[in-house]
């Protein structure tokens, strides 16, 4: 799976979790402050990514995420990490 790939699966996943147009999905925008996530959105977007890609997430490294573009290079080390 290419970077490109897990960015577009991430960015509906989080379309579909935070209820937002794909334009208003910028990945520098912080998740809670410019996205406005409350936290039970942020567990159920972590629990869509790990069921939408097939993963497990350390929690210590996926809430470090804070905002789209972070999210993605967490998801992509874990994407590796399961292929190897």
């Amino acid at each position: 799976m290419t970077r490109d790939e897990i960015r577009s699966k991430v960015m509906q996943i989080a379309g579909e979790v935070f209820e937002l147009e794909p334009e208003e999905l910028q990945g520098d925008k912080h998740i809670i402050d410019e996205l406005g996530a409350t936290s039970v959105m942020r567990l159920e977007f972590i629990v869509m990514l790990e069921r939408g890609f097939g993963l497990q997430f350390v929690p210590e490294e996926i809430e470090v995420a804070q905002n789209l573009d972070e999210v993605v290079g967490v998801v992509e080390t874990f994407v590796r990490r399961k292929a190897s």
